[in-house]
C-alpha cells in the first residue's frame, strides 16, 4: 500500500510547526483528521514518525525524512498554483500528472516546475503512487501522463507509452559503507549484506528478487521491509543496510554524494522509465509540450549518470 502524499505535506507542517493545532489550521483541516492521517502514516510506514511530549510533536528520524519529501511534494503543489494565486483569475486547464514516489521526489520536481513557469493559464495537480496505481489512474483518465517503470505494457486499450531514459536497478549504499570497493563475484558480496527492500508482492520487490536470481544470490539477510522508498533511501543513508533501486530514480542522490553505487560496473536489470498516456491526451498540446522538456531533463540527467560512471 503506497503513501498519501497528501499526509507527508501534513506532516512537514507539523514538523515545521511543532504543533498538531498549528498545522491545522495551516493546512484548514480538522486538528481529528489531521490526526488519523498521521496514524495511517504510521501504519503504513511501520514506524512512529512523530514524537509526542512537553515541546509539542517532534519528528522521528523517519519522520524527519519522510517530512522532507512532503516539503518538496507542498513545494512542487504551491509553485503549480502560484500564478493562479497572483492572478486571482481561474486557469484555462488543468496539468494533472503523476509519478511513482522515487521519480517525483529526485526527478519531476525541476522539469515541472521549469514548464509551469512558462504557462501562465495552466493549474497542475501531483500524484504519486506504484506503478500499477499508475496505470489505474492514467487509464481513468484521472491524469493526462504519469512517470514510471511500466514493464512490458504495450501501446493497447487506448494508451500511449513512450520511452523515456533507459533505466536500470543498482544496489545502492552509504558513502563510507564497508563493502564499498571491494573485489570479488557479486554474488558473493551481496549475500553478505544487510537488506532494505519493499514489502512482500510488489512489482520492484518481485523485479528484485528476480535479478537477484539472475546473478546468482539465493537469499539475502533482510533487516528491514517498508512499502516506503523514501524510508528505504533514508535508512540506506544512515546505517550499513543496502537497497537495490531504480538508478535514474536516485541519481540526484548519487551525485551529491549521499548514497553510492556498490557495484557501480555491474548492470542488473534493465527496466526502462516511460511516459504513460491515453493516446488522445498525447496529441494535446500542453501534454506534447511537457513530453518535450522531460525528454531534454532525462537527456541532460543520463549524460550527469554516464560521466561519473
Amino acid at each position: 500500500m503506497s503513501i498519501d502524499p497528501r499526509h507527508l505535506i501534513q506532516l512537514a507542517a507539523i514538523a515545521d510547526t511543532g504543533s498538531f493545532a498549528e498545522a491545522a489550521a495551516r493546512l484548514d483541516l480538522a486538528q481529528s483528521a489531521l490526526s488519523r492521517n498521521i496514524k495511517t502514516l504510521e501504519e503504513r510506514v511501520g514506524a512512529p514518525v512523530l514524537k509526542r511530549g512537553r515541546r509539542g510533536a517532534v519528528p522521528t528520524e523517519i519522520g524527519a525524512a519522510l517530512a522532507q519529501y512532503g516539503t518538496v511534494i507542498g513545494a512542487a503543489n504551491t509553485q503549480a498554483n502560484s500564478v493562479m494565486t497572483s492572478v486571482g483569475s481561474p486557469r484555462a486547464s488543468q496539468f494533472r500528472i503523476a509519478a511513482t514516489q522515487l521519480i517525483a521526489g529526485n526527478f519531476l520536481i525541476d522539469p515541472l516546475t521549469q514548464f509551469m513557469n512558462k504557462r501562465a493559464e495552466v493549474s497542475c495537480l501531483v500524484q504519486s503512487g506504484t506503478v500499477d496505481e499508475l496505470i489505474e489512474i492514467v487509464t481513468l483518465g484521472e491524469a493526462d501522463l504519469a512517470l514510471g517503470q511500466f514493464g512490458a505494457l504495450t501501446n493497447s486499450s487506448g494508451l500511449h507509452l513512450e520511452p523515456l531514459i533507459k533505466d536500470y536497478l543498482t544496489v545502492v549504499g552509504r558513502k563510507d559503507h564497508p563493502l564499498r570497493g571491494i573485489n570479488g563475484a557479486a554474488s558473493e558480496i551481496l549475500a553478505r549484506a544487510h537488506w532494505i527492500v519493499p514489502r512482500a508482492h510488489t512489482r520492484l520487490r518481485w523485479e528484485i528478487e528476480n535479478a537477484l536470481k539472475y546473478i546468482g544470490v539465493s537469499s539475502i539477510d533482510i533487516t528491514y521491509e517498508t512499502p516506503s522508498t523514501a524510508v528505504m533511501m533514508e535508512i540506506v543513508r544512515k546505517s550499513d543496510c543496502v537497497a537495490m533501486v531504480p538508478r535514474f530514480a536516485v541519481s540526484p542522490m548519487i551525485e551529491n554524494g549521499t548514497i553510492v553505487e556498490l557495484l557501480p560496473d555491474r548492470t542488473v536489470l534493465h527496466r526502462p522509465i516511460g511516459i504513460l498516456c491515453q493516446s488522445t491526451k498525447r496529441k494535446s498540446a500542453i501534454v506534447n509540450s511537457f513530453c518535450q522538456d522531460l525528454h531534454r531533463f532525462a537527456r541532460r540527467a543520463m549524460a550527469n549518470a554516464t560521466g561519473e560512471q
